[in-house]
């Protein structure tokens, strides 16, 4: 019998939160610098106190994530480490990019529409490596580069840090908003009789 494996795949997991308007008017407040294409907010927001359920049921999240999902032990645990937020007006987008000194990672959203653009994960190799790219009778996950996901008020995405992503271009006149974020796990790995603290 024929049988195909789908190996080495990578966990991109979704699900949401709901956007209230006292979340939505304080990531607002927050103070924010104009980068390249973007404006990002200075500081760790959701580690204010007024982000408690926010960060609470993200990091409850990100515990099913490495657990449940990746399979991974208890010996560890997660703690957010750094998130901010990102305001993305009109024909604003985000490079391609990976999140360093970081095991997970992930974004919120909480104002977008059908033009505000898309999340996009990349391959760090083509299905047949780099040095041919073959033409497409139809796209799908085992050859596409990249793959669009396009998130609702409220999503969430979580990934591993490394993963490499990009945010398309926002074509809308209404700003979209999101908050990033990262995690490390703390705790002692034991693999292979070599410890390590984290």
């Amino acid at each position: 019998m024929n049988k195909l494996h789908e190996i080495f795949s990578v966990p991109l997991y979704e699900t949401n939160f709901p956007v209230s308007r006292t979340d939505l008017d304080f990531v607002k407040s927050q103070e924010y610098e104009r980068y390249a294409y973007s404006y990002m907010s200075e500081g760790n927001v959701l580690a204010h106190d007024e982000m408690k359920k926010v960060r609470d049921f993200i990091t409850t999240q990100v515990e099913y994530y490495f657990y449940n999902i990746c399979g991974m032990d208890y010996d560890v645990k997660p703690e957010l480490t750094s998130s901010w937020a990102n305001i993305h007006i009109k024909n604003d987008w985000t490079m391609r990019h990976s999140h360093p000194n970081a095991i997970i990672s992930g974004v919120w959203y909480l104002s977008t529409s059908d033009d505000t653009g898309s999340l996009l994960v990349h391959r760090e190799n083509g299905l047949f490596g780099n040095q041919i790219d073959f033409n497409r009778r139809e796209n799908n996950y085992l050859n596409s580069e990249p793959l669009y996901f396009r998130p609702e008020v409220g999503t969430i995405y979580l990934f591993p840090s490394t993963l490499k992503h990009s945010v398309d271009a926002n074509l809308d006149s209404n700003e979209r908003i999101s908050v990033a974020f990262n995690y490390m796990m703390r705790g002692v790995v034991n693999s292979y009789n070599v410890k390590m603290k984290l």
